[in-house]
């Protein structure tokens, strides 16, 4: 058993996808993580569907032009580093899958030119989760949902359980 989880509060045990989806779909998620913390963003946007969603902390846009705009709004004077853990991965049949994994987010800003690096930095901002669908379309794995759930933030302000 893994514990509940932070979206569904099931604590649902996931069924293993098959080894090639297993690792077509990790590569998706290591990928995109890759291409957003190195700015290629066009690249980052075609690993989505054209009905793709994205749900940030219950901020949802739906369809690749708003998940694009999404993207495109990152602040420019911004390094990242999304480093993926606990990465578990189901079959939900052959066109589809989902993976559910922790994100820690580690980032840095600046003002006037990009400097050198390394940059400087305090430790890990945010620890939280990603929850993706995949759909298999076109010959290849896309994310069709992407859900993303903040844990711990040091941003945050304490919050009440409703």
């Amino acid at each position: 058993m893994i514990g509940a989880d932070s979206v569904t509060g099931t604590t649902e045990n996931p069924v293993p996808a098959d080894a090639a989806t297993e690792a077509a779909c990790r590569g998706l998620l290591n990928r995109l993580a890759w291409l957003v913390d190195h700015g290629d963003i066009e690249t980052a946007i075609g690993l989505f569907t054209a009905d793709a969603t994205i749900d940030r902390d219950g901020h949802r846009v739906t369809g690749i032009d708003a998940v694009a705009a999404q993207f495109r709004a990152r602040p420019p004077q911004r390094l990242t580093r999304h480093v993926l853990s606990n990465i578990e991965i189901a079959a939900d049949g052959a066109q589809t899958a989902r993976s559910r994994c922790y994100v820690t987010v580690y980032r840095s800003r600046w003002s006037g030119d990009e400097p050198g690096l390394p940059m400087p930095m305090t430790g890990p901002e945010t620890l939280g989760e990603y929850h993706d669908r995949f759909r298999f379309e076109d010959g290849r794995w896309r994310i069709a949902v992407r859900t993303v759930r903040s844990i711990l933030d040091v941003t945050a302000q304490p919050q009440r359980k409703p």
